[in-house]
């Protein structure tokens, strides 16, 4: 089994699509995938069973995404898991082998703000939140890795960011500069904070921990009109895509698992060549996990 832990805000719970959300289009897509095939290095075998699950290990992913939450929602939700185990922690790696976080600028107040000195203050709040909620699960992943080099060999994480997507409600020459700087600023902190993690290697020689970003506003996808807003037909209301936009925020997803998949067969990862090998519903939100994901 290849479990994923989905959390995020309206968009990633699939809100606007009166289908499937892009989340329940990766789930209804697996079923359907079958590969035969078997990778020689186990991180690239895990990006291969996140598209295409062999029959005897199949995809499940559980979606705890909550509409309307925001980086710092989330910040607050899994410390207070980490803290809430006592000296009986676990990482929230534990259960799962991918972690997927999307969430929206909007929420974090970006399509309200209109001043310079509010705009900047958006995007440092939320690229600082979304910084250190990398931060901590690149560090969650390295607690279940086992320290001795003798012991079975360290099983691969992944960690998927969502970068911001559109809105109806930004305005070209107001939001849309913060937009790609928020979506600039999170691409480097996920392949600086993976640089950084102090990852075991596996026996393959290749890094047991790896971070995606995915670029949801990327130019050769019609979701982003290149203004900042959804492109045309593609949202239900400013906030969230329809059942078309949806579908091509998974087929933007996908694309980028199988970039990863292609780039990896012909490398290792950087560090190890370099250096060797709400309050109360939170706790419930995270864990246990015990929904799995049928057509949100």
């Amino acid at each position: 089994m290849v479990n994923v832990l989905i959390l995020g805000s309206s968009v990633a719970a699939g809100q606007g699509a009166l289908k499937s959300g892009w989340v329940a289009r990766w789930a209804q897509a697996s079923k359907s995938a079958s590969s035969s095939k078997t990778n020689k290095h186990p991180m690239a075998t895990l990006f291969t069973d996140l598209i295409s699950p062999p029959s005897q290990r199949p995809l499940k992913i559980v979606n705890h995404a909550v509409g309307g939450t925001t980086a710092d929602y989330w910040l607050q939700a899994v410390r207070e898991h980490a803290f809430s185990s006592s000296n009986n922690a676990t990482s929230i790696y534990q259960n799962v082998d991918c972690i997927v976080l999307s969430l929206s600028a909007a929420n974090e107040g970006l399509s309200l703000a209109q001043r310079p000195e509010d705009l900047r203050l958006v995007e440092e709040g939320f690229v600082a939140q979304m910084q250190q909620l990398i931060s901590f699960f690149a560090k969650q992943a390295e607690e279940v890795r086992p320290e001795d080099k003798q012991r079975e060999e360290a099983k691969p994480k992944v960690l998927i960011i969502g970068g911001p997507y559109p809105n109806d409600s930004y305005l070209a020459n107001v939001h849309l500069p913060v937009l790609l700087r928020i979506r600039d600023r999170l691409r480097e902190a996920c392949k600086d904070i993976e640089f950084r993690t102090q990852s075991k290697p596996s026996k393959s020689g290749e890094s047991s921990f790896r971070i995606v970003f995915i670029d949801f506003l990327r130019p050769d996808f019609p979701l982003h009109d290149g203004k900042g807003c959804w492109g045309t037909g593609l949202a239900c209301d400013p906030s969230h895509p329809n059942d078309k936009g949806h579908e091509i925020m998974w087929d933007i997803f996908r694309k980028t698992i199988l970039e990863e998949i292609e780039n990896g067969q012909s490398r290792t990862s950087t560090f190890d060549q370099n250096h060797g090998a709400s309050s109360c519903a939170r706790r419930s939100v995270l864990f246990p996990i015990e929904k799995t994901l049928q057509n949100h």
